[in-house]
């Protein structure tokens, strides 16, 4: 039997079904349901953006917190070309490390700064001696002038006592006369405590004068101080870390050991081949059963 027309009512209205389109009935009977799924679709629509925008959240935060770890051990690290950031990371390291050595710990210290730089600027001295010791309150700082003209020492408010020493020979580099410089920082006749903030502020000061006239210096550490029992005894691999003696000296009571620690991040190359960046040294004390403790970063020398 021929169907020529068929019709499906749907409420008030109704559609007409051409024979061809018999086949596709039930499709338009469902599109009745068309409101439930659109509605199903915009729910599922919705719980994919939720997961998206969850999913973008944590990889943000993953990467925020990949660049703070970044940022953090950039400073607590320094880089190998940064001089002075490698300067205040040892004296940092150096500190906590003299707590351990010397009685009353790193305050209780007497603490020396020393810069070693050349400079090319023919009017290096005179512009050094301008920023090493301004005026104060439009007075010339006092100044004690040794070493035939040679050394000049002053103590500057906020600062401390500070040394500039310039070498008689002037060496001729890339046709250039260059002279040689030494910048001496130290605590003694502090009129405080010091404490590791005020070390380190001298040496941050310092170095930007010092990075004006030259793009690199040698930067040294000198402190002396009563011994605790534990150092005064010699035991001093038991109190640094991860420190490799390399050479020691033994002369009746005095003693000297030279070391290489991964604590520091300068180093030394010494004339045997190796590397050192920590010394220490012991002496009696006269008519005292104290002994005298002095460290030295990299190492100690007769200039300071």
């Amino acid at each position: 039997m021929s169907v020529s027309h068929v019709k499906v009512y749907c409420k008030s209205s109704s559609l007409e079904i051409k024979p061809q389109e018999k086949s596709r009935g039930i499709k338009i009977a469902d599109s009745v349901h068309t409101p439930k799924r659109k509605q199903a679709f915009q729910q599922k629509g919705a719980v994919n953006r939720k997961q998206i925008r969850l999913r973008f959240a944590v990889i943000l935060l993953m990467v925020l917190m990949a660049t703070a770890w970044w940022q953090g051990s950039q400073a607590s690290s320094p880089d190998e070309g940064g001089s002075g950031n490698m300067a205040q990371y040892d004296l940092t390291q150096l500190w906590k490390l003299s707590d351990s050595f010397i009685a009353g710990g790193a305050s209780a210290a007497d603490w020396s700064l020393r810069w070693q730089f050349q400079s090319n600027d023919s009017e290096a001295k005179n512009k050094l001696i301008a920023a090493l010791f301004p005026d104060e309150k439009s007075r010339s700082i006092p100044k004690r002038v040794t070493n035939s003209g040679k050394t000049m020492t002053a103590y500057v408010t906020g600062l401390g006592q500070v040394s500039l020493h310039q070498d008689s020979e002037q060496a001729i580099q890339h046709g250039e006369a260059t002279a040689q410089f030494v910048i001496n920082w130290t605590s003694a006749n502090a009129k405080a405590p010091l404490t590791e903030l005020d070390l380190n502020n001298a040496a941050k000061k310092l170095e930007k004068i010092i990075e004006t006239f030259s793009a690199s210096a040698d930067f040294s550490v000198k402190l002396q101080g009563k011994a605790t029992k534990a150092a005064g005894q010699g035991n001093w691999e038991k109190l640094t870390s991860n420190a490799e003696r390399v050479e020691y000296y033994d002369e009746g009571g005095s003693k000297s050991a030279l070391y290489y620690t991964t604590q520091f991040q300068q180093y030394n190359w010494m004339p045997g081949g190796y590397k050192a960046n920590l010394q220490i040294a012991l002496h009696p004390l006269s008519n005292s059963e104290d002994k005298l403790l002095t460290i030295g970063l990299p190492v100690l020398t007769g200039e300071f």
